[in-house]
């Protein structure tokens, strides 16, 4: 993608790309190592040695992302993101054998990819509390590698390793990469997937072994695989890799045999995916699950619903450059410029068209499957987040080595994404979107940005981030104007500021939106189970009334861990034998003992939460 930079010229064997000369500005970004003039004269150390010092370097930070993603998420202790979060949770359960299933049949299916990753803390607990926080350790030290991936991202874009570095923990801190981590969901390590499969798949595409072109390979198809037991959206990067492998080998950029590798391995990947899935329905969805490929396949191939699919689209893509301050808008563009560059190496251009693709398949079929009345959430940063730190570390590498009208051409189309993709949001969601409480989970970026903790204003966000990407560029070229050769360094500088902005929006999302809205939901599922005094045995029945009050109901399944939740018709069905709970709805306006009309004798309410509309009874 670095080739947007390359001007034209004669190509060098070394490297693939044009020579650009004695001009040091207008080198590209492959050649370029962000260097200091001085560095030639000075001694080196022995390569073996600053390999040594660099992986050191590396893994301290690493560890300190780590550390960082435990601090955020210290004091989660119950579901908030539900019913995912539940659902995943309890899909580790049942996967594990460690407790009791629930029902959540006619929703979402919750595949088993992530729930895998959940499965060891059930070997040692069944407490929920303990359980939630080992799903969020999980979480850090898997989402970390962030770090390390974008590390190696950034040096095959050939930044210098200090630059690298750098970038690298600034793109760590992108928040749509990080802020999942504090929530039991398959989004903490997609992104982390996503990435590790795009460097593989590139590995492939530069293999000079026989042997490394094996493992990228089979590697690559291994984690395409893998992410479509994850998430849907993985479908698409299962179609993306196929497609790119096929190119690859009639382009004869990879070995013929190296593609009857992949494929098998890639076979067997979605076929073991879908067999955990099976099992997966058939315990945790007895009565079948929603058919989102159903409702988005019906709203994709009707000529009358494009318009409002493409809206869908637009509000993604949308989040990708807010969600970066315009970075990502920057990369994003870049990476579209250099599928139509001429004098491109294969490789390149077929990574390019890679990441563009599988970003527009996210963006347009993703979102299909969500309800009309849901318009707030064909906005939200969630479904392209994965992207969203690829195309950060793209735009990085634009905005320290772009000079000129080829920094302001990527800045003027991040730009266009940014007011364009405002204008479609404000048309279809309405210039102002209610954030109170657990909604603004889903602009949570953009409310930090402007405060928006109640009402987030889609055009106030907006200017914000454009004022953010005007100052980028214009201490880019600034810098490049005034200190010429040894712009470079003080471009890295950027970083700083950069990464400062991720870091503030990270922690207003967790004092907002997760610590927020932990005491609401801990007095919904934790304190159903302790005022209820419901311990292992006991058995609690709830009236099908509480049906469409799921936000109510999962969260506690979690909770009741030794026991499926048993529902019945109170008002024509007795109470299920052994049932010593019954939680009932509670009508509106009528004080609590209205709740159950025909409660049995000896029955008595012992415990209620108006928030969720329900109210517990004992017998006894």
């Amino acid at each position: 993608m670095g080739n947007l930079l390359v001007p034209r010229g004669r190509w060098t064997r070394h490297s693939g790309i044009t020579d650009p000369g004695p001009d040091i500005s207008a080198q590209p970004i492959q050649d370029l190592r962000l260097q200091d003039p001085r560095d030639d004269a000075e001694p080196k150390p022995p390569a073996s040695r600053r390999r040594l010092w660099w992986a050191l370097w590396l893994t301290l930070g690493y560890l300190a992302q780590i550390g960082l993603r435990l601090y955020l998420s210290r004091q989660q202790i119950v579901p908030l993101a539900n019913p995912d979060e539940s659902g995943y949770l309890i899909a580790a359960r049942v996967l594990a054998h460690a407790g009791a299933p629930s029902d959540f049949s006619f929703g979402t299916l919750y595949q088993a990819g992530y729930p895998l990753l959940l499965v060891p803390i059930y070997w040692f607990t069944s407490n929920p509390v303990t359980v939630y926080h080992g799903a969020l350790v999980i979480n850090a030290v898997v989402n970390a590698l962030l770090m390390p991936l974008a590390y190696v991202g950034f040096r095959r874009l050939h930044a210098r390793r200090w630059v690298a570095y750098a970038g690298s923990a600034a793109a760590a801190l992108v928040p749509e990469g990080v802020v999942y981590t504090q929530y039991a969901l398959a989004d903490a390590i997609f992104p982390v997937l996503v990435l590790a499969w795009l460097l593989c798949v590139h590995s492939w595409l530069t293999a000079r072994s026989w042997r490394s072109s094996l493992a990228a390979a089979a590697g690559s198809a291994l984690l395409a695989g893998y992410s479509y037991a994850v998430h849907p959206r993985g479908l698409v990067i299962v179609i993306g890799f196929a497609l790119v492998a096929v190119a690859a080998t009639a382009f004869r950029v990879v070995r013929a045999w190296s593609l009857a590798v992949a494929g098998p391995v890639l076979a067997a990947a979605v076929w073991a995916a879908v067999r955990l899935d099976d099992l997966i329905l058939s315990l945790l969805y007895p009565g079948g699950p929603r058919s989102l490929s159903g409702e988005a396949w019906s709203r994709l191939t009707n000529a009358h619903e494009q318009v409002q699919v493409l809206e869908m689209a637009a509000g993604q893509l949308w989040r990708i450059a807010m969600d970066t301050w315009g970075i990502g808008g920057i990369g994003l563009a870049a990476a579209v410029a250099t599928i139509f560059r001429r004098n491109v190496r294969r490789e390149l251009r077929l990574m390019a068209m890679l990441v563009v693709a599988v970003t527009i398949g996210i963006v347009y079929i993703a979102p299909a499957a969500l309800p009309d009345n849901q318009t707030s959430q064909w906005a939200s940063g969630r479904y392209p987040d994965a992207l969203t730190v690829v195309f950060f570390i793209v735009g990085v590498v634009v905005l320290l080595r772009a000079r000129g009208w080829r920094l302001i051409a990527c800045a003027a189309a991040s730009a266009a994404i940014v007011a364009g993709g405002a204008a479609v949001v404000a048309g279809y969601a309405g210039g102002h979107i209610s954030t109170a409480g657990f909604a603004a989970f889903l602009f949570a970026d953009p409310a930090a940005l402007t405060g928006g903790w109640d009402e987030l204003s889609v055009w106030a966000a907006a200017w914000v981030v454009l004022a953010l990407l005007a100052a980028w560029v214009l201490a880019a070229l600034l810098a490049d104007r005034l200190l010429r050769g040894r712009r470079a360094p003080w471009r890295a500088a950027l970083l700083l500021p950069i990464a400062a902005v991720n870091l503030f929006v990270l922690v207003q999302t967790t004092t907002h939106v997760s610590r927020a809205n932990t005491p609401s939901q801990q007095a919904n599922s934790l304190a159903f189970v302790t005022a209820a005094g419901l311990h292992p045995g006991d058995v609690a029945a709830v009236d099908y009334g509480m049906w469409a009050d799921w936000q109510a109901w999962i969260p506690q399944s979690f909770e009741i861990w030794w026991a499926r939740l048993d529902f019945f018709y109170s008002g024509s069905a007795p109470v299920p034998a052994g049932a010593t709970v019954v939680e009932m709805p509670w009508p509106s306006g009528k004080p609590a003992q209205a709740s159950w009309p025909r409660a049995p004798h000896g029955w008595r309410v012992v415990a209620e939460n108006r928030a969720y509309g329900w109210v517990a009874w004992r017998a006894g």
